[in-house]
């Protein structure tokens, strides 16, 4: 559980078991549903219905998606799941039961090269796939009735990344991607085309050694941009210009664990 005052995290219950080595997790809309990429043998998604009121995790259920799931993510709708296999260099498309959260297999696309993560414009229109081995984004329309993904770049037309893209995502107005890249130590800006979602590179910021995640912070006096630090050990602050969505490098950092490799905000700040 978290307080609302200080953000503190006190543990409610015991850990639960997912499948074998869980990398990506995402939580539905709703909030009754959390998903769990398995990237070990199973090659899974592990599906647990969240309690409303103790935040417990139950009725874990596995289903198969490509060779090693790293990042899942479910549209705005709360009715597709897209996850992106790094093994099989592809996307799995899912619809979602509104009941239990079971997951229905679609039919899977193509993407680049050891695709690491995906996400979902806020409207629920694209969807945006990092792929780690040929360096460039995948941008995919959604049909908003089966879910299914058509691509709006040509292999040859994927916007390009610095080195060694892992993660990536979308601001809260659709206007801007962030790409973090762990070997080049920095974060890669974007505008959104708002018409078909391409995207087009404005600039980079700095990071420290090998970043591999970014949570935004929508503050009403930001917003702000967070960056894991997978072997700095630590956490770099960023304020960003709403109007153009540049980073501004603050030279700020903030301790975390040895080799973070992930991290998110729970809303805005009030």
């Amino acid at each position: 559980s978290i307080d609302s005052i200080t953000g503190v995290l006190t543990a409610v219950g015991a850990a639960v078991n997912a499948g074998t080595e869980p990398y990506g997790i995402t939580v539905d809309p709703s909030g009754r549903f959390v998903y769990v990429a398995n990237s070990g043998d199973f090659n899974d998604i592990s599906v647990f219905t969240i309690n409303p009121g103790t935040g417990a995790l139950t009725d874990e259920k596995a289903f198969g998606a490509g060779t090693d799931p790293f990042s899942v993510a479910v549209d705005p709708s709360g009715k597709f799941l897209y996850v992106a296999n790094s093994g099989s260099a592809n996307v799995s498309v899912f619809t979602i039961d509104p009941i239990n959260g079971e997951l229905t297999e679609g039919t899977s696309v193509v993407a680049g090269l050891d695709p690491f993560s995906v996400t979902v414009h806020p409207s629920g229109k694209f969807a945006y796939v990092v792929n780690n081995g040929d360096e460039t984004v995948s941008v995919f329309g959604i049909d908003s009735i089966t879910g299914d993904l058509s691509e709006k770049t040509s292999v040859g037309n994927r916007a390009i990344t610095n080195l060694s893209p892992v993660s990536i995502v979308i601001d809260a107005t659709g206007q801007f991607a962030y790409v973090v890249n762990a070997s080049s130590n920095d974060v890669t800006i974007y505008t959104i085309n708002g018409s078909d979602g391409t995207l087009t590179a404005i600039g980079s910021s700095g990071a420290k050694t090998s970043p591999v995640a970014i949570a935004l912070d929508p503050s009403p006096t930001g917003p702000f941009a967070y960056v894991a630090n997978l072997d700095s050990s630590n956490i770099s602050f960023f304020g960003i210009t709403p109007a153009t969505g540049e980073l501004l490098e603050t030279g700020r950092t903030f301790n975390a664990g040895t080799q973070p490799t992930s991290i998110t905000t729970v809303g805005a700040w009030e």
